[in-house]
């Protein structure tokens, strides 16, 4: 994961989804076909790990502290996947392929299939 410039706003904003829970929500972009996923700047994010979550996502959650004021994410953060991605949003182990929807409520695997 590495913060990104202005310049992912140019990226197709029809891909943008998001990721709604009680106490954060969360909007990003899928970036291309490999998988890599954009989360923007602005997005709230959960304070508190789950008992899921992987101490490697931990790990990574503790070293971005610095892009966080709070759970509010101040600056654009790009990851591998959307997995990734959603893992870091909801500190929990994710699918982001199910958990990251697109405005109209379809999951991302849903759209990123050309499924209705």
């Amino acid at each position: 994961m590495e913060p990104l410039g202005a310049s992912i706003y140019a990226a197709q904003r029809f891909r943008e989804s998001i990721i709604r829970k009680k106490g954060f929500e969360a909007y990003g972009n899928l970036l291309s076909a490999s998988g890599e996923f954009v989360v923007y700047k602005g997005s709230t994010v959960s304070k508190d790990p789950t008992k899921s979550c992987p101490k490697r996502i931990r790990e990574k959650r503790a070293k971005m502290v610095k892009m966080l004021d709070g759970n509010l994410l101040t600056e654009d953060m790009r990851f591998s996947s959307p997995s990734t991605a959603a893992a870091f949003v909801c500190v929990a182990s994710a699918n982001g392929w199910v958990e990251w929807k697109t405005a109209d409520n379809r999951t991302l695997k849903d759209f990123a299939n050309g499924e209705n």
